[in-house]
């Protein structure tokens, strides 16, 4: 059974302390999920169930599941959290990894919301606590260079996230973000570009000192203008 929203269960709970929630959750390797950003929060759910719904249809395909989920149903066993922070609306909806592939098994519960540890100086053990024979990556090293060369080596957001959100709990990421434009994603990140279907259609560097991104894929250097191709991207730095 899904959990309540958090908004509706604890209607007291403060935006600092949701946004907490949702980084819990988002470190949980127990989890897929999807997010939305946007000053409607409509919107921001729309954008937050088909995101997920890319992460589980992708892991169902992986592991050769029979057919998808559709969203409708997805909404019903998904469980979902919403933060109003001035005026943005931020929607995440998550799912244990286990429920996705149709397994039947009670949602974990994120017990309170607590700050995450610091990350230790030594090199943590990785470890991988979802089902067996499950086709999850696992990232080999805590060099950033390794990092790039990690997701060159993916092709799908599900994939990458999994890279992510592992040096984004080791505290490897300053910032980061979802968007549908470029428009607002700062000159010194990294930007990752995907289609309607999660596949990754680009990975770009910071701007150089001309206001040009070097692919990463290609070695090619493209001015904002000639990226298009593209639904929705994912900028870190």
């Amino acid at each position: 059974m899904a959990l309540p929203s958090i908004s509706s269960a604890y209607p007291q709970t403060s935006p600092t302390e949701v946004k907490e929630k949702i980084k819990e959750i988002k470190l949980d390797e127990r989890f897929l999920f999807g997010e939305g950003f946007s000053e409607d929060s409509e919107m921001s759910d729309r954008e937050a169930l088909k995101e997920l719904s890319i992460m589980v249809n992708t892991l169902r395909q992986e592991n050769k599941c029979n057919g998808g989920i559709e969203l409708d149903e997805l909404k019903k066993i998904a469980s979902r959290v919403e933060c109003v922070d001035e005026g943005i609306y931020e929607v995440c909806y998550y799912i244990p990894i286990e429920t996705a592939l149709g397994k039947t098994v009670e949602t974990p519960v994120i017990s309170s919301v607590s700050k995450p540890e610091e990350p230790e100086k030594t090199p943590p053990v990785v470890s991988n606590p979802v089902p067996d024979n499950v086709n999850v990556y696992v990232v080999p090293s805590e060099d950033l260079d390794d990092m790039i060369e990690a997701i060159l080596a993916q092709d799908t957001w599900y994939e990458i996230r999994t890279i992510l959100s592992h040096h984004k709990g080791l505290g490897r990421l300053k910032d980061s973000g979802r968007d549908t434009s470029l428009t607002n994603v700062p000159s010194d990140a990294n930007i990752l570009l995907f289609d309607d279907q999660g596949g990754m259609t680009g990975f770009l560097s910071p701007k150089n000192e001309h206001g040009q991104r070097t692919n990463y894929k290609t070695r090619a250097l493209e001015s904002d203008s000639q990226i298009n191709d593209y639904k929705f991207l994912f900028w870190y730095k």
